[in-house]
């Protein structure tokens, strides 16, 4: 994402972080940490500023230096999916020292009895600054080890990295919606909905995740989806409250017997006579060049689009509906045989404030650090009181007609120079469905989403299903078109054939 900001908070900072001049070294004490993680998943300087902050990496080798006497080289490799890593660790071709996985993977890795425990101890800045409603959430997850049965909790072997959601990145104006008679309103109304891209008005119109999973997920909310919407008007109605509601929801995302299998793929086969196509990175980009109005997006990916769509006068949109979706976690975690002490200085770093308000410019996701730095570039970001001259929040403007986005659930117990009161939490944005919305949901929103978790023995079956959602299906008429054009064609060959050998046979005995 990259946006253009001052970061003026951070100065003063990082000159904490990284030394002015390096101690002397023996070579003995040089040390490597391996890390493998996502491409573009950590903060890296700008090559066009040279005054701009150096990589992360960088500054973490300076600062382990500084405090600790010894050199450190980290080698941080990158992998494409959390499937490739992980059979990357269970080959044990490379001894790693830190990953990088999905919320899910933790868990399978976890089953497989391949990760180390966390010492919290040795994580200072993750205790102080990690938002403790999502640390919370992530203590919420639990897995079972496959050898001995035991249950493991995900929050003592994931230290939290990057989080958001899955949703729809739209552009309610759209080109193709006018000729289907859908005008701005009425794809804003029908964004709040899985099912709408399931109707024939939105035809070649958006594009789906080429991500088994993710994709899976979107036809597990069609699918069930009158029953989602009753849960939820349980909950409005007071019948059931926010923990019951919150764990039916997940209960439900996560149905993936052979019964909700085949109903999945029935629904995603149909909605595959819809799609325009499918993606995995070129959805953010695509929505931008006019080829897509709707694309399944992850939050970050959307906070990217819909900041570039300014710079070109394009406003774009993303919802997840409100009747359920996809709340997401990535985090460290540390593989069987890896230097403990090395990793956690390391994840510590990287969760201090200053380091996660720079892979959150960077970047484009929101971190699990809270904290004043992450609470300054989110007003600078979004609040509508914000001055840039000045550089400071006008407390003193009218929000009658601003949107009050209230991160207290986000933030809470995490701020050092902020007043703690009940403003101290408050963003005032001009636009609903935006950025702000896409990076923090609202408390309210946050009870709608549910933990995608591993689907254990039926990983195998969702992946045939996925094999038969990608296969190119052929027609009938094409079948027998191709068959009967086949046929010709060896027909003609073969008379071709027989006429060449015909014609040598009357030249030899000529």
């Amino acid at each position: 994402m990259k946006k253009v900001v001052k970061l003026s908070l951070l100065g003063l900072s990082l000159l904490l972080l990284v030394p002015n001049s390096p101690r002397a070294v023996k070579a003995a004490d040089s040390l490597t940490l391996k890390v493998y993680s996502s491409e573009d998943y950590i903060y890296l300087q700008d090559e066009n500023d040279p005054e701009s902050a150096p990589d992360l990496i960088k500054q973490f080798e300076a600062y382990y230096l500084e405090t600790t006497g010894k050199t450190v080289e980290v080698i941080y490799e990158t992998y494409d999916t959390n499937e490739t890593m992980f059979n990357e660790i269970k080959l044990g071709r490379t001894q790693y020292d830190l990953v990088c996985p999905s919320d899910y993977m933790v868990q399978r890795m976890l089953g497989a009895d391949m990760l180390e425990e966390f010492n919290f101890n040795n994580l200072p800045n993750y205790q102080s600054y990690a938002s403790p409603y999502l640390v919370d959430r992530l203590n919420e997850i639990e897995a079972t080890d496959v050898n001995s049965g035991t249950k493991k909790n995900v929050g003592n072997y994931m230290v939290g990295y990057m989080w958001g959601t899955l949703g729809f990145l739209y552009n309610p104006t759209f080109e193709k919606f006018a000729t289907s008679g859908l005008d701005a309103d009425a794809v804003h109304e029908e964004m709040n909905l899985w099912s709408s891209i399931w109707d024939a008005k939105y035809k070649n119109t958006f594009q789906v995740k080429d991500s088994m999973r993710d994709t899976f997920s979107l036809g597990v909310m069609k699918v069930f989806e009158s029953e989602l919407i009753e849960l939820q008007n349980e909950y409005k109605n007071g019948e059931i409250n926010e923990v019951i509601y919150n764990h039916e929801l997940t209960k439900i995302f996560n149905r993936s017997d052979d019964e909700t299998i085949d109903l999945v793929l029935n629904a995603l086969l149909e909605l595959k006579k819809n799609w325009y196509g499918m993606e995995v990175d070129t959805g953010k980009s695509d929505i931008l060049k006019g080829m897509v109005g709707i694309n399944l997006a992850w939050s970050g990916d959307a906070v990217y689009s819909m900041e570039l769509g300014v710079e070109e006068g394009l406003e774009l949109y993303y919802k997840v509906p409100d009747n359920g979706g996809n709340i997401w976690f990535d985090g460290w975690a540390m593989p069987k045989g890896a230097n403990k002490e090395l990793a956690e200085a390391f994840v510590d770093f990287v969760s201090a404030p200053v380091s996660a308000a720079l892979n959150m410019n960077y970047i484009g996701y929101t971190p699990f650090i809270a904290g004043d730095n992450i609470l300054s570039l989110t007003r600078e970001w979004y609040d509508a009181r914000y001055d840039e001259e000045t550089g400071t929040i006008d407390t003193t403007m009218d929000t009658t007609d601003l949107y009050a986005f209230n991160l207290d659930y986000f933030f809470n117990g995490t701020l050092a120079t902020y007043p703690e009161d009940a403003t101290s939490y408050v963003v005032y944005s001009e636009e609903i469905n935006r950025g702000l919305s896409a990076q923090f949901p609202t408390a309210e929103e946050m009870t709608h989403l549910a933990v995608m978790a591993d689907y254990g023995p039926q990983n195998d079956a969702i992946l045939k299903m996925w094999e038969k959602i990608k296969s190119n299906n052929i027609e009938l008429w094409m079948v027998i078109t191709f068959s009967a054009l086949g046929v010709a064609i060896a027909g003609v060959l073969i008379i071709v054939l027989v006429r060449r050998k015909g014609s040598k046979n009357r030249k030899k005995h000529s």
